[in-house]
């Protein structure tokens, strides 16, 4: 089929991994909800079980603080570049994002997201939150790549292959891509400020929780 002929046929993922990515795609806004909400419960009716590891509790805030800033940064980064359909229920994109970020990792915006989480679960003084939200993002953030590389495929054809292939799907220290694109500083503050609100929320509950227990 030619990418003219693919561009007038409705995307549909080819395997059951990237149909379940499709489904967390669209339901990422609020997966980690359960995991903020357990973690208050246990502050409020547990014991600080991260002090029963020898982990003070300026080492978390520190952590946290550390870790949500570069998540945040990586994500004002990415945003800048990939522009509004960031924050869409509903993959789809006018453009292939490969300068910024995107020239050293295809999901700049995952690996910020997890950071971000890794920061939350050190603040939540909770040590199942430690060993659990952070992995279960990553799987879940591993479905949604899948479907969304399909669909980027489906979409831009031999320029996404191109680009796939000089660019690692994680992390990547050397910049090996030739981006193509301008940082839009005001995409940011339009899509950003929602998540910087719900990691600060996120972070007072926990700060709460722990001084009503």
């Amino acid at each position: 089929m030619g990418q003219s002929d693919a561009h007038n046929t409705t995307f549909q993922p080819s395997t059951p991994l990237a149909a379940l990515g499709g489904f967390l795609f669209r339901q990422r806004g609020i997966i980690p909800v359960p995991f903020v909400i357990g973690a208050i419960v246990t502050l409020l009716l547990a014991d600080d079980t991260m002090a029963d590891l020898g982990i003070p509790f300026w080492a978390s805030v520190a952590g946290c603080v550390l870790f949500c800033a570069i998540g945040h940064v990586l994500r004002v980064w990415a945003i800048g570049y990939a522009g509004r359909e960031t924050r869409s229920v509903c993959v789809a994109t006018v453009k292939l994002a490969t300068a910024g970020p995107f020239a050293h990792t295809r999901n700049p915006i995952y690996i910020g997201n997890v950071l971000i989480a890794l920061g939350l679960a050190l603040m939540s003084r909770t040590t199942w939150v430690l060993a659990t939200f952070p992995v279960l993002l990553i799987l879940e953030y591993h479905a949604i790549i899948r479907y969304e590389e399909e669909y980027l495929e489906f979409k831009f054809g031999d320029d996404y292959r191109a680009y796939r292939r000089c660019t690692p799907r994680y992390l990547g220290f050397v910049c090996r891509a030739k981006g193509n694109g301008v940082f839009d500083l005001s995409q940011t503050f339009r899509k950003e400020y929602q998540a910087v609100l719900a990691t600060v929320s996120a972070a007072a509950a926990f700060l709460f929780a722990l001084w009503a227990r």
